[in-house]
């Protein structure tokens, strides 16, 4: 596995009440997204688990206002969507209305 392994992903978000959901697209695929609290890690689809190689990555969000913020998370495979859970929904702390427009998923030790 490549060390540097990392895509970078823009979002169109929206703020439902106990979750975030919206799309997520690289040059590309475009994906859906889910954020919501739970026992933390990162699903992604197949294809884009096996290009990133990785069991635990960061996720490197950047808001509307140039905030940025990073996640570790384990990572296993999934179906057609990206899903990230936090328990701590450190995801929805501070946002107050400055949304994530971007993440960069960056793949780091082992690989899946």
């Amino acid at each position: 596995m490549n060390e540097k392994s990392s895509l970078l992903m823009n979002l169109r978000l929206d703020l439902a009440e106990s979750y975030i959901y919206g799309t997520a697209s690289s040059e590309n695929q475009s994906y859906a997204i889910n954020i919501q609290a739970g026992a933390t890690g990162l699903v992604l689809p197949k294809g884009l688990y096996k290009h990133l190689s990785s069991e635990v990555m960061f996720a490197k969000f950047t808001t509307e206002a140039g905030k940025s913020f990073q996640l570790e998370l384990p990572v296993r495979a999934g179906r057609d969507m990206i899903e990230i859970y936090d328990d701590n929904l450190t995801l929805r702390s501070g946002w107050d209305g400055d949304m994530p427009v971007s993440v960069e998923l960056m793949a780091m030790g082992g690989s899946a």
